[in-house]
Formats: structure tokens, sequence, C-alpha cells
């Protein structure tokens, strides 16, 4: 059954009510700022003089800057560096209801690339998540299930896991020719029976669960030796899915002995974290744009990783199942924005992380095999992130524009009729421009909200005006985008 998706409240987020208003990033000041860089000033401004103090809003606001190293945005002094009574309230990250912040010492203009951090060897850099600290563009060498129970609860975005695929190969592929193909023989992928794989995908299923945000959604890969298992087991650890998508391989391995289909595709499953939960990143309309202004499929038709991208090294391939970036940059442009954290529990060969540096995310990573891990580091630092202005950041939301506005533009009229989509219920316009209807008296909204017999409602998307001259029917979204129109908004 295809399940309808919650109403959209902006590009970027959707929910089943309202969205919250976001902010795009840190936009250094300008001489004439336009809307969007004078909100993203307003509010950085505003997160200075909470945090800061007068002083440092100030500061900010004439260039000066404070400190003496540059923390990314968002950041806060380390606990022995504030004085008595300073820095009590965190930045909270805008629309997400986490807070989040970053070793530094001063409030400063962003590093290159928004502040992104290079990744070391060693280790990333330490930042609050859910009121607790974790290391953000680093490797854990361990198992990842372990490594995961050390991880603060609702401190990641999004996961993307490529797990082990349980192939239960009985021997050696050969082609035709009997020259032996290079398939996944690893000792990693080799489970004792179905009951065994089961547990293991319980039990990394259930830890990442754990570590995604309210607001999160994961990303599983697999083939048909273990995609539907994962599936079900997904859902009965409480994961809702959202959908499936066919990674239809250009250049797929041949049936070799022509007894079966070509396996011409791999399934991705996407969800999120239940079924109660109302909002999570989706960037439809950058998709959209981006596919020639048409809806992204669910099919994507991307080649295998071969060519230069291909990690080799004396004995061939590094890793057996490197995917390509072509595929991890579709899904973390669909599913994150710039900064978002991403956690990738079998990192490989080091795919997730590469992309999420040169796209702006942060990631941990996580592999128990340490050649992997070693070729993963020396990937990702070899990486050149995208500048600052290349960054796919988020649109601001547009102008608010109160239901009256389009009362005293004249758009509407009172004692006027508006229609709820769907139900055939009316309501009367009032002078005040609130709404009547059935004894009830509230907003477009609120008044929705009790004809449909729902929680919320978003009454611009449900509510249609009657002209009373032509009986025509208007949604009154339209309106609204009139009234930006004339109010110099759009």
């Amino acid at each position: 059954m295809d399940y309808p998706p919650p109403a959209c409240g902006r590009d970027g987020l959707y929910s089943s009510a309202p969205a919250a208003e976001s902010f795009p990033g840190w936009l250094p000041p300008l001489a004439a700022p336009g809307a969007r860089e004078h909100a993203a000033l307003s509010h950085t401004l505003s997160l200075a003089r909470r945090t800061r103090g007068p002083l440092a809003a100030e500061a900010l606001r004439s260039g000066t800057l404070l400190g003496d190293e540059p923390p990314a945005l968002g950041a806060f002094p380390r606990p022995e560096e504030r004085s008595a009574g300073e820095g009590r309230e965190r930045p909270r990250c805008a629309g997400r209801g986490r807070r989040t912040g970053q070793q530094g010492c001063g409030i400063l203009k962003p590093e290159p690339c928004c502040g992104l951090a290079a990744v070391r060897s060693e280790g990333g850099r330490r930042v609050r998540r859910n009121r607790q600290e974790v290391d953000l563009d680093v490797i854990h060498t361990g198992d990842c299930v372990e490594v995961l129970a050390t991880l603060p609860e609702g401190c990641v975005d999004l996961v993307f896991a490529d797990p082990p695929y349980n192939l239960q190969l009985r021997g050696g592929l050969h082609r035709p020719d009997l020259s032996r193909v290079d398939a996944v023989d690893d000792a990693w992928d080799h489970f004792g029976s179905f009951t065994e794989y089961d547990r293991f995908t319980r039990a990394w299923l259930e830890a990442c669960r754990r570590v995604l945000s309210p607001t999160g959604t994961l990303w599983v890969i697999g083939t048909y030796h273990n995609i539907h298992r994962v599936g079900a087991i997904l859902q009965d650890v409480g994961f809702w899915i959202l959908n499936d998508v066919a990674w239809v391989k250009a250049n797929p391995m041949p049936q070799f002995r022509g007894v079966r289909f070509c396996n011409a595709h791999e399934t991705l499953i996407w969800a999120k974290r239940s079924a109660a939960q109302s909002r999570y990143t989706f960037n439809y309309k950058r998709l959209k744009a981006a596919n020639e202004d048409l809806q992204m499929r669910s099919d994507w038709r991307i080649p295998l990783c071969q060519g230069e991208e291909r990690l080799r090294d004396a004995g061939g391939k590094v890793h057996s199942t490197q995917k390509p970036e072509a595929l991890l940059r579709r899904i973390l442009a669909a599913c994150t924005n710039p900064g978002d954290v991403v956690l990738d529990p079998f990192f490989g060969s080091g795919t997730t992380g590469a992309v999420a540096k040169r796209l702006g995310r942060r990631w941990i990573g996580i592999e128990r095999e340490p050649r992997y891990v070693q070729a993963a580091r020396q990937r990702i630092s070899a990486v050149v992130p995208a500048p600052c202005e290349a960054l796919d950041l988020p649109e601001p939301p547009p102008t608010r524009v109160p239901f009256v506005s389009l009362l005293e533009l004249g758009l509407v009229r009172e004692g006027a009729q508006l229609a709820l989509k769907g139900c055939g219920a009316t309501a009367v316009i009032l002078c005040d421009g609130t709404l009547a209807a059935n004894g009830h008296r509230g907003s477009i909204h609120a008044v929705g909200a009790r004809l449909l017999g729902t929680h919320a409602c978003n009454g611009w998307e449900h509510w249609l005006y009657v002209d009373p001259d032509t009986g025509r029917a208007v949604p009154l979204d339209d309106l609204r985008t009139q009234a930006r129109r004339r109010l110099g908004l759009a």
C-alpha cells in the first residue's frame, strides 16, 4: 500500500504541522543586505547577545573578531573558559529541537567551507549533541554495536548503512572461460545461519535507532540475499518505511552460468524512526529542480564504482563492495542539509565520509577492519570540500503573511465563504480576519482542524475562497502568493 506523505511545511522539512522557521547558515554582514542576508545576520546577532553578551554582538556587527581560534557556527566556549554565569543557554539548531555546539573561545567568522573541520586521522572535532560531547569527522575502529553504545542518544541526523549481504557463497565464482570472478568472499560476510544474521541485524538497527535524532532517518542498502530480512527486522524494531529505492546498475555483472536473471539492481530502504515521527528532512524542491523539474523517481540509474574512483592497492580492490559516490551524493542531497551529522556504521572504504566532507556535512564512521580504516582516512584527507557558495543551503522560509492581510488588500471579503477541501464544510470570513463555522470561531488553521477533526491543519493548503461574484473557488494559498507580490515580499 502506498502511504501518502505528511503535509509539507517547507522545502527541506516535512511536517504534519506548520514547520518551524529555520536558519540557513551564517552569512557575513553586507553593506546593503537582502532578505536572506538580513535574516541570517539578525539571527546571528541575537545568538551572540544570548550566549556572549551585547559586546560580542556589537563586535560581530562591526566585523571585529573575538577569540583566537576559529570554531564552527554555533560554537561556544569550553566550560573552563567561561566566566561565572556565562553561556548558560546553548545555541539551538533552528527548527530541529536539538542543541548543538562546538569547542571554541569566542564568536568569530566561520572557517572555510562553513566552519567544517578537515578530517584528521587521529580524530575529528568534539562537539555537543543532545547535551553530550561527541567526536565528529572521525572513524571509530571496532564493532559497530559496541561503538554505537558509546555515542549519545539522538546525536545524528541520518544513518547510511551498507551491512554485510550474507551472500552465502559456496566456493568461488568462475566465468565460462574458467577465469575466477572477483566476488565478495570476505570473512565479514560469512554467517553461520539466518538466525545469526537476524540477531546481528536487530542489534545494529536498534543501536542506530537510539542515536538518530527525533527528525532523523535511516537508509540501508542490500540485495535479494538480505534486504527482505533487514526490512522486516527494521519494521519490528520500530522504524517506519518511507520508500524503497532501486539502484539500477548501468553496468551490472553478468549472470555467467545463464541459469537466472542478471542481478542488475540493489534495493535501498529509506525509513524514519517511527510511524509517529511527523518531521524529517526531504529536499523535494531541490531534487525536482535538479531533475529537469520532474519529481525524482525511486529508480536510480547509477553506474558501479569503477575507474579512478575505485580504491586499489597492490592486491587489487581495497574493498569488494565499494559504493559509487554518486549514490551517496543523491542520498545526502535528498535527506540532509549542510552541517547535519551523517553516521555510517559499516564505513568500509569511506565513501560516506568522502561525500559528506565534499558536501559540507559532518560525519561519523565505524569500521572494524583496520586496513579499511587506513584506506578511508587517506581517501577522505584528500577530499577538497565544496566552497561555501556552492553548498545547498536550505532556502529561508518565505515571509509570513497573515490571513487578515488578504482582507486588507481586498483579495477576500468579509461575509464571503471559504470551502474546506475534501469534506464540503464552509466557514464565513469575519471582519477581523477570523472564521466562523458550526459554532467554532478562530483562525483558518484552528477552524480547519476542528472541522476536519484533526490535531492540526494548515489552513492555507486546505481552504478554498469562494468568490461571491463569480462563484469560482480559488485556493487560499494562491491568494497568499498574490498578497506577497503586492506587499513586495515575493
